[in-house]
């Protein structure tokens, strides 16, 4: 097996669940060996490899294995393990059996982490990552829902508005106490009629306008683009969404007179 067919080993997988709980019983140690090899072909193992040729073993990373709570705490989905064989204690036959024994080792070593769920979002979070790589979504129902799927996740560092949202975004790359950056987050139209969710620091007045003053302005879609089938009907759809008016054909609301009401 090549390997790019390889992947990483998981307790859920039928073989390695009858190594962790001991359930090979094999009459030689030829045997045990020839499913240690097995093993070693068909799964990811580490670049540290312990030697020892009187009992050959294998060094890999197991998804789901013995995994504590306070290790889960830490986005710890799985742990390094030894996997080698043994004579049975029962003696009163000679039997071989595989058995995985766990290794200690840093979280940042691990190849699968699972992500810790904090009070703000960081660029890895998949809707600020969907975002940065520039997506487009066909409907502003979708965009809309995006936005209100970051709200609903962060409830503490954004406010929701309709067509946008402001954010707190933790930035791994700015000095230490600067890291929490405040953010906008639009949908814009597109040309092609699809939307786009636009995203730049919410900066004071002065310093956005001193940013405007050395950047360069943006070339404008020529006359062409901007009629493309569905564009202004899209347009006018997000300018409704954003200031909350009701679609064209919606009954209107009749006018009652607050004397009215009270009567």
């Amino acid at each position: 097996m090549g390997q790019q067919d390889k992947r990483y080993a998981s307790v859920k997988n039928p073989t390695i669940s009858a190594v962790v709980h001991q359930l090979f019983c094999l009459p030689t140690e030829e045997l045990a060996r020839e499913k240690l090899e097995l093993i070693r072909s068909h799964f990811i193992i580490s670049t540290r490899q312990l030697q020892n040729n009187a009992t050959p073993s294998i060094h890999l990373w197991i998804k789901g294995f013995e995994v504590p709570a306070e290790e889960e705490t830490k986005g710890i989905i799985g742990n390094f393990a030894l996997i080698s064989y043994k004579k049975s204690e029962d003696t009163s036959v000679t039997k071989w059996q595989l058995y995985a024994m766990k290794l200690e080792s840093p979280a940042n070593t691990h190849p699968q982490r699972a992500q810790i769920k904090r009070d703000n979002p960081n660029w890895g979070h998949p809707v600020l990552r969907s975002i940065r790589k520039g997506k487009h979504y066909k409907t502003l129902e979708e965009a809309q829902a995006e936005l209100n799927l970051l709200h609903e996740h962060f409830p503490r560092v954004t406010i929701p508005n309709m067509g946008k949202l402001f954010i707190m975004i933790y930035c791994s790359d700015r000095p230490a106490k600067e890291r929490m950056v405040k953010h906008i987050l639009k949908i814009k139209l597109q040309p092609d009629a699809s939307y786009l969710i636009e995203c730049k620091e919410n900066m004071p007045k002065e310093l956005r306008q001193a940013a405007a003053n050395k950047g360069k302005k943006l070339p404008v879609a020529d006359k062409e683009t901007q009629e493309n089938k569905g564009y202004f009907t899209a347009k006018v759809a997000l300018g409704r969404h954003v200031k909350g008016k009701p679609k064209p054909g919606a009954k209107p609301k009749p006018d009652v007179d607050p004397k009215d009401a009270q009567a």
